[in-house]
């Protein structure tokens, strides 16, 4: 499991406090050892978010082809929270994730790197006030979910994560 998706989740309302932390629950009642569902359960309603995101750094993990299959599944995820949504909204939440994952993750991917670096210039051109950008947007916003053959999910955050 990468721990870093479900820190993204929580951290950007992908996933409730209580979603994360009943789900939590159940998986120590399903017989899970993995010390991070012990250490989330042991938290009371008193305690902080942020001792929650200070549990999730605790548990870091790096599994690059885990994160391949999660990267697709949040994209899925994603294309299901920006139907109705302004192409401008929908490039802002890609940036949020990007930004998160960029370091450690996505740079890895080459056969993605132009487009995310295109797409975060492309932001940063607008919001100094560069109408055209460097991207014919909506356009290639679009057909990079469609190139993906990336389809809405009904499933919650959480959801796609236990079938990873």
């Amino acid at each position: 499991m990468v721990i870093k998706f479900i820190k993204f989740g929580f951290l950007h309302n992908y996933i409730s406090r209580e979603e994360l932390l009943s789900w939590s629950d159940i998986k120590l009642m399903n017989n899970s050892v993995e010390d991070i569902f012990v250490d989330l359960s042991s938290l009371t309603s008193s305690d902080s978010n942020s001792k929650i995101v200070e549990i999730l750094n605790k548990h870091k993990s790096k599994d690059y082809d885990t994160f391949r299959i999660l990267h697709l599944k949040f994209l899925n995820l994603l294309h299901k929270y920006i139907r109705g949504k302004n192409w401008e909204e929908i490039q802002f939440k890609m940036l949020e994730y990007y930004d998160f994952f960029y370091d450690d993750e996505i740079s890895l991917f080459s056969e993605e790197y132009e487009f995310w670096n295109k797409l975060h210039d492309d932001f940063h051109l607008r919001e100094e006030g560069f109408n055209g950008g460097c991207m014919l947007m909506p356009t290639e916003l679009f057909e990079y979910f469609q190139n993906k053959n990336i389809e809405p999910t009904e499933k919650s955050f959480l959801e796609l994560l236990a079938d990873t």
